[in-house]
C-alpha cells in the first residue's frame, strides 16, 4: 500500500512460482507504483491482484501469466489508474495462459484500466475478459485475441461485459478476435447484458468470433450504447450469429461503407437459428452492410434475419442474404424496418 510515495522497479525481473500473486497492489490512497522496464512472469501462482484502492496509479510491464490458480489479472474494488504494457522486444505480447478463473477480471472499478499493447489470452477456463459493475474506463489499445479453451471451461463467454454503471466505457480500439482450433466458446463469444443507460461498449477495429455454442454476439436487457464500428465476421456458429433482445440502448454495426457484418453458417452441423435475431427492443438498431450465408431454420426464429416485436427503429443498409429452406427476412409487429439495398436469395 502507498499514499503519496512513488515505488519504481525499473529493469527488475520478477518470477513467481508460489501460490500467491506475483504482484499485489492494495489499499492505496495515492502515489504510484511504476514497473516500467521490468519483467513479470508468474507460473502456477496467483497472477496480478489489484484491489481496495481509493487512488494512485500502477504500471505493470512485460507480463506473462501461466497456469494461474486464480485470475490472470484482477482489478477489484478500486479507483486509480492501472496500465499494462509491453516494452520488451523479447516478448510478442502481454500473455495470459490457462488461468483457473477469469483471465482478466475488472470488477467495481471506478478509475481507468489500460492495456496499451497486444494482448493474447489462451486456454481460458472461465471468461477471457469479464468487466462488471464498474463506472470507470477499460481501454484495449492494440489487438486482443482470446484463443482456445482450457479443460475446465464451461459456458462462459469469451468477452463478457455486464451490469456496468452509467459513465462506464469499455473500448477495444483495434481488432478483437475470439477463436479456437475446436471451439471459440462453449457459450457466447461476446456477451453484453444489463448495462445501464449512459454506459458504452465500443469496438473500433474489426471483430471476429468463431466457433460458439450459443449466440456469437449476444446483447440482452441492455440499456447502454453498443458500437461495432468496424467489420464483424462470425463463423462456425451453433446458434444465432447476432442476438439483440429486450434492449433499450442503441446498437450499431458498421461505421463506413467498407464495414461489412458477415454471418456464415459453416459449422459441421448447420445452425437452425437465425443469423441475425432482433426481438423485443425499444432502442434503435442499425446494421450498415450485412452478408449472410447458408442461413437455415424455420419461421419461428430461424433462417436469415428475424425481426420481431421491436418498438425501436431497425435499419439495414445493403443486405445480402442467402438462405436454404428458410425465410431470408422475417418481420412481425415492428414499428419500423428499413432496408436500403441488397439481394435476398431463398432456396427450398
Amino acid at each position: 500500500s502507498t499514499t503519496g510515495a512513488t515505488n519504481i522497479f525499473g529493469l527488475a525481473s520478477l518470477t513467481n512460482t508460489s501460490a500467491q500473486p506475483a504482484v499485489q497492489i492494495q489499499n492505496m490512497t495515492g502515489g504510484r507504483v511504476d514497473m516500467t522496464g521490468s519483467s513479470v512472469s508468474s507460473t502456477g501462482g496467483g497472477g496480478i491482484l489489484i484491489q481496495n484502492n481509493t487512488g494512485g496509479s500502477a504500471t505493470i510491464d512485460n507480463l506473462t501469466v501461466t497456469n494461474s490458480t486464480g485470475n490472470g489479472i484482477a482489478v477489484i474494488d478500486s479507483a486509480g489508474i492501472y496500465t499494462f504494457r509491453k516494452s520488451s522486444s523479447a516478448l510478442a505480447q502481454i500473455a495470459i495462459d490457462n488461468a483457473a478463473l477469469q483471465s482478466i477480471l475488472i470488477s467495481n472499478a471506478s478509475g481507468e484500466v489500460n492495456f496499451t499493447d497486444t494482448l493474447l489470452i489462451t486456454n481460458r477456463n472461465a471468461e477471457g475478459i469479464e468487466i462488471r459493475q464498474s463506472s470507470g474506463k477499460a481501454t484495449f489499445s492494440n489487438p486482443v485475441t482470446v484463443n482456445g479453451l482450457g479443460a475446465g471451461v464451461g459456458a462462459q463467454a469469451g468477452v463478457s461485459v455486464h451490469d456496468q454503471l452509467a459513465g462506464s466505457t469499455v473500448s477495444f480500439r483495434n481488432n478483437l478476435v475470439i477463436t479456437g482450433s475446436n471451439r471459440g466458446s462453449n457459450g457466447n463469444g461476446i456477451n453484453l447484458s444489463n448495462n445501464l443507460a449512459g454506459s458504452l461498449f465500443n469496438i473500433e477495429g474489426s471483430a471476429s468470433v468463431d466457433g460458439t455454442d450459443l449466440a456469437a454476439i449476444a446483447i440482452a436487457s441492455n440499456a447502454g450504447t453498443v458500437q461495432f464500428n468496424g467489420s464483424t465476421r462470425i463463423t462456425r456458429r451453433q446458434q444465432e450469429g447476432i442476438l439483440v433482445t429486450n434492449s433499450s440502448g442503441r446498437v450499431s454495426f458498421g461505421n463506413a461503407l467498407a464495414d461489412i457484418t458477415t454471418v456464415l453458417n459453416d459449422d459441421t452441423t448447420a445452425s437452425q437459428f437465425a443469423a441475425i435475431s432482433l426481438t423485443g427492443n425499444s432502442g434503435a438498431i442499425s446494421v450498415l452492410n450485412s452478408s449472410i450465408g447458408n442461413a437455415q431454420g424455420g419461421a419461428a426464429g430461424g433462417a436469415g434475419v428475424n425481426v420481431v416485436n421491436n418498438t425501436g427503429a431497425v435499419n439495414f443498409g445493403a443486405m445480402v442474404v442467402d438462405s436454404f429452406n428458410g425465410i431470408g427476412l422475417f418481420g412481425l409487429n415492428n414499428a419500423s424496418i428499413s432496408v436500403g439495398d441488397g439481394v435476398i436469395d431463398s432456396t427450398g
